[in-house]
């Protein structure tokens, strides 16, 4: 079952809360872990944000955005 696209507020969100639950090098091993590819960004916000949206553009589905927060 695929999930819903987020919209790039929700995505936004999520990178807002998010960046403080791993350092950045947590955030390079799961984003390797998930296959998702980093897009770069300084502020783990805007790393979280910028790699989620990418991979659910390539996804057209939300699954691995989720996917990703239940890893962490």
């Amino acid at each position: 079952m695929n999930l819903p696209i987020f919209s790039d507020t929700i995505l936004r969100q999520i990178g807002n809360v998010l960046e403080g639950t791993a350092t950045h090098r947590e955030f390079s091993s799961l984003f390797s872990e998930c296959r998702i590819v980093e897009q770069g960004g300084t502020p783990k916000w805007e790393r979280i944000t910028l790699a989620l949206t990418v991979r659910q553009k390539q996804d057209g589905c939300g699954n691995n955005v989720m996917a990703f927060i239940q890893r962490l």
